[in-house]
């Protein structure tokens, strides 16, 4: 008897992305778009920008994962390795999805400079967690308040919602593979 493989967050992400390519040509009958930055290239990029100075991208999966080294040494801890896989997965502008917390924003990185920043961010979330005396977790989405961030707990795995001014964070999902498996694709600009 064949039975479906396990879900991974590969998987999760995979699904994702196609369902947003899919949504966007739906909406668009189009890849998404986005403004052209020649100082902020990526493999993303397909082609070069139109008249009006948009180019159109799809997401790139990475041959290399992501070098959290740094990171690890400035929290003297190893980095979970659902985030790693998270992050080493495609090459990507943010995609768009809603789920039972809402909409949200699923931080992706558009190019090796966006890692050097997004290692950065995550440097001064943990700096501001650990004057708070909580957990360590590193953010992966956003919602469309700016005070909520999704994260991971770096210990467990847990996915949480952390709303940052009350300083209340609460488990949304058991690991970030079931809560990938509960978002729903939104189409891109």
């Amino acid at each position: 008897m064949d039975t479906a493989p396990e879900p991974t967050i590969e998987s999760g992400l995979d699904d994702l992305v196609a369902c947003f390519l899919a949504a966007t040509h739906q909406s668009h009958d189009r890849d998404p778009r986005q403004q052209h930055d020649p100082a902020w290239l990526s493999p993303c990029e397909q082609g070069a920008p139109d008249d009006y100075g948009f180019v159109t991208w799809r997401p790139v999966r990475r041959e290399e994962p992501p070098d959290f080294n740094g990171l690890a040494a400035a929290f003297e801890a190893n980095i979970h390795a659902d985030f790693i896989t998270y992050f080493g997965r495609y090459w990507s502008d943010p995609l768009p999805a809603s789920g039972l917390s809402g909409r949200i924003e699923l931080l992706q990185l558009w190019n090796p400079a966006d890692e050097e920043r997004l290692v950065a961010n995550q440097i001064g979330h943990v700096l501001q967690m650990r004057r708070e005396r909580r957990p360590l977790t590193l953010f992966f989405a956003c919602g469309d308040d700016p005070d909520l961030l999704y994260s991971l707990d770096n210990a467990t795995g847990e996915v949480l919602r952390e709303d940052l001014p009350k300083r209340k964070a609460r488990v949304i999902a058991e690991s970030l593979t079931l809560f990938l498996e509960g978002l729903r694709a939104e189409p891109g600009a």
